[in-house]
């Protein structure tokens, strides 16, 4: 036998035991998954927990892309509370009112802590706490933040409703004319966008940006805090747990125009600080100033502090804003008949020659009931942000482990045929009582509820009238094409976000 048959051999013994330990690999790996496959099934027949669908270990049960309607299917099969893995993370859902209630509102300090989040976490960092606002854990400090925030925003005693109503009216008057110049048919959403950021710069920072292409330094910090809403969005739920994310070339691009923010952020901070007159508040940051100085906030803001929750304002908010308003103008071109309702009340009690203000909200019922019906409807947060159980505790009578992530459905709320009839259709007078006063159902749950309940829901509100008002008592909204069918579908941006596919609409000039 010659070496090259010895050199042949000895290859193919090789060979065979190589494959021989792929095949026992194979074979042991099937027996794990097998293994730990029977535990989870084990595990759940025993337990008080939560029923739900069978979860593959190492992918889960639910496709993040549509989960806003696989979590409400799943509620006709398991019921109103029940179990589910995203992304290898075990999550409660809730669907009903009543669990949803006795979850946040009754029983809101037991689930108030937020799921870890590793990129947010190193992003609003302070020593070894998480000093961000969203995603904190609920603390003393945190309730201290939360009562600043509606003190600024909604009635308490550091609001300028006033001052606020002006700069985003200014900021209005200059969508209006964006609006009219458009001669095609257009995207409103690539509008709406960056002039809702410039009305959260103006109301926190006192600056306003000349939101065109030509100014580098708002496209800037448009692009900055885009990424930073898409960095939240992706780490909901926190798919990407591996401590090797947080070194990747995305991550490292998103800490360094975090940083940009901050450096930015921080010039604005000490230039407010070094011209600051507590008698003359011009906005959000002089409200912090005289907070601090007026020892309201007890010691608990540091500087970082106030960066971090100036940083996550700035960031958070007018994305969702923009998004509901364009479902909204998308509504307005789909129905034209509610369109002129809603024209003919604001004709009726503003009249042509003025503008909308806020002072006229009591006046206008039909109005608010349509925007209520669009927050419905769009459902632009199908989920709230997760809750996690700060301790083991009951809900709805199962029992919830310490550290459970739980997921509110709103979408499920808000086409529930208990409280709703014919769901899926828009109709505002469902917000109407007698069809002369406007009617909130408790069902009706856009912005959450409870100690972690959304703090800009004021402004986001304040803006979504002042919008909407200014566009429809000006502008008919119309489709691209007027022999065509118009409709819109929805696509869910990472669990967070329920957003239109891009639609285009013409906005044409009301004869006055």
């Amino acid at each position: 036998m010659s070496a090259t048959d010895d050199n042949s051999l000895t290859f193919l013994r090789i060979t065979d035991t190589t494959w021989e330990n792929v095949e026992m690999s194979l074979w042991f790996s099937m027996v794990v998954i097998l293994a730990v496959t029977l535990f989870i099934l084990w595990r759940r027949k025993d337990d008080n927990y939560p029923p739900g669908p069978f979860n593959w270990p190492l992918i889960g049960n639910i496709q993040l892309n549509k989960a806003h309607l696989q979590l409400t299917n799943l509620k006709n099969k398991y019921g109103d509370i029940y179990s589910v893995t995203i992304s290898r993370k075990n999550i409660v859902v809730l669907c009903s009112l009543d669990s949803i209630l006795e979850c946040l509102h009754y029983n809101g300090d037991a689930f108030a802590n937020r799921p870890s989040c590793p990129v947010l976490r190193s992003l609003y960092k302070s020593g070894d706490k998480n000093e961000g606002f969203i995603t904190a854990d609920y603390d003393d400090k945190l309730e201290q933040k939360r009562d600043f925030l509606q003190d600024c925003m909604v009635d308490g005693t550091y609001c300028l409703e006033y001052d606020t109503e002006m700069k985003i009216g200014s900021e209005v008057q200059d969508v209006l004319q964006k609006f009219i110049r458009e001669k095609a048919p257009f995207n409103p959403f690539n509008l709406l966008y960056p002039s809702f950021l410039n009305v959260t710069l103006s109301i926190i920072f006192s600056q306003w940006h000349r939101n065109d292409e030509k100014d580098t330094n708002f496209q800037e910090i448009l692009k900055s805090l885009t990424l930073r809403a898409k960095c939240l969005k992706q780490t909901f739920p926190n798919i990407f747990p591996l401590p090797s994310f947080l070194e990747n070339l995305r991550f490292k691009q998103i800490k360094e125009r975090m940083r940009l923010q901050h450096e930015y952020q921080r010039k604005l901070i000490n230039f407010h600080k070094d011209t600051f007159n507590p008698c003359v508040l011009r906005d959000l940051t002089d409200q912090l100033l005289v907070y601090v100085e007026n020892g309201d906030d007890k010691g608990l803001f540091a500087s970082s502090d106030m960066e971090n929750i100036l940083l996550e304002i700035s960031g958070s908010g007018f994305e969702s804003t923009a998004v509901c308003l364009t479902w909204l103008l998308g509504y307005m071109a789909m129905y034209p008949g509610i369109q002129s309702q809603v024209q003919e009340e604001l004709d009726k009690v503003i009249g042509r020659k003025n503008n909308p203000s806020l002072a006229d909200q009591p006046k206008l019922p039909y109005t608010l009931a349509t925007i209520c019906e669009a927050h419905r409807m769009a459902s632009v947060m199908p989920f709230l942000y997760p809750h996690q159980a700060v301790k083991n505790t009951v809900l709805q009578g199962y029992d919830i482990p310490k550290d459970t992530w739980i997921l509110c459905n709103v979408w499920s709320l808000h086409y529930d045929t208990r409280y709703w009839k014919n769901p899926k259709k828009f109709d505002p007078t469902r917000f109407l009582k007698d069809e002369k006063t406007i009617s909130i159902p408790d069902c009706f749950l856009p912005f959450g509820i409870g100690v972690r309940e959304c703090p800009g829901e004021s402004l986001a509100t304040l803006n979504l009238f002042l919008y909407f008002t200014h566009i429809l008592h000006r502008m008919n909204i119309r489709p691209a094409d007027d022999k065509m069918p118009f409709h819109m579908e929805g696509e869910l941006e990472y669990l967070l976000l329920h957003k239109p596919k891009p639609f285009r609409i013409r906005a044409i000039r009301r004869d006055n």
